[in-house]
């Protein structure tokens, strides 16, 4: 992102703490302006000037813009421009406000969200609907002519609406997904690529060709390593269920539902090597993490202990 970017976006931000800002823009803020230093440096040194004119007396304010409009008429040009020079920075934020608000709410500049261990909802201008799982980075900007979502790690699962105009692009590393509108899921780990389709048709491409088309109940394997791509049925109202506090596993390795369970939960797991491969199926509420070593207990006659944060599994 170019300086003019930033300090676009920096002018935004001015404007919401201002003017007052929900919760969300809050949490939307701090990560913008904790990702990089020139962020952070763009935004408090506008903050300074906005700061430094706030505190100006009334007087002196009208008597800087009884100068500008004085020198309009009869000071020497160099003198014209460097006071209208000091009347366009004082209105800076104010002026350009307004326009980057109606921007920034539109998405046509990109907006940048990293989850912890929430889950967060994200509502689009033309009423798509993103929800973002915990553990999750995405960014999100519409163009023109299309709308573009660059999805970094996590997983989440998207309700797009329908605009044969403005078609909507997920980009990966080696592979993008191209909807029209549809329902789907996308998880994208650190070996593979998962898409799970609720409703609609999802075209999964590679950086040169189409490679498939996915449609309702359909699930797409990608593995990063060997490039293979696998296809499976899955059951649509099984999809997503994490955004409702529910885990699903299915053949799911014993360290893998625990890696799930780590990104909700403060846990320590330790798990023998002769237990880590071993496999569950069942579905778990985040809030039952007893139950879920109670039952991997149970059917591999496996041992745990307790404490604190840390959880050993051992045979």
């Amino acid at each position: 992102m170019n300086n003019n970017s930033i300090k676009d976006q920096a002018v935004y931000y001015l404007s919401l703490i201002k003017n007052g800002c929900t919760y969300k823009e809050k949490e939307d803020f701090k990560t913008w302006v904790n990702e990089n230093e020139e962020h952070k440096r763009i935004f408090y040194e506008l903050k300074h000037m906005q700061d430094s004119f706030s505190n100006m007396s009334t007087n002196i304010k009208k008597q800087m813009s009884k100068e500008v409009f004085e020198d309009l008429k009869k000071e020497s040009k160099n003198k014209v421009i460097k006071n209208l020079c000091i009347a366009a920075s004082i209105i800076f934020c104010i002026s350009i406000g307004l326009l980057q608000t109606h921007k920034y709410n539109n998405f046509e500049i990109k907006h940048t969200y990293l989850t912890e261990n929430k889950i967060k909802d994200i509502f689009l201008p033309d009423a798509s609907h993103i929800v973002l799982d915990a553990k999750t980075k995405v960014s999100i900007k519409y163009f023109d002519d299309k709308r573009i979502v660059n999805m970094e790690e996590g997983t989440a699962l998207f309700s797009v609406t329908r605009n044969k105009e403005k078609p909507f692009y997920i980009n990966m590393k080696k592979l993008n997904i191209k909807v029209i509108g549809t329902s789907f899921e996308v998880n994208n780990l650190v070996n593979t690529i998962e898409v799970d389709v609720i409703s609609g048709i999802v075209s999964i491409n590679s950086q040169t060709n189409e490679l498939i088309k996915l449609t309702q109940g359909q699930k797409m394997i990608f593995d990063k390593k060997t490039n293979l791509l696998v296809l499976d049925k899955i059951d649509p109202s099984r999809i997503g269920k994490w955004k409702d506090g529910i885990l699903i596993f299915k053949d799911t390795t014993i360290i893998d539902a625990f890696e799930e369970f780590k990104k909700y939960k403060d846990i320590q797991p330790f798990l023998n090597d002769n237990v880590q491969d071993l496999t569950l199926t069942g579905s778990f509420k985040l809030e039952e993490f007893d139950k879920f070593i109670f039952a991997i207990s149970q059917i591999h006659s496996l041992s745990s202990k307790k404490k604190g944060k840390k959880i050993s599994i051992f045979k």
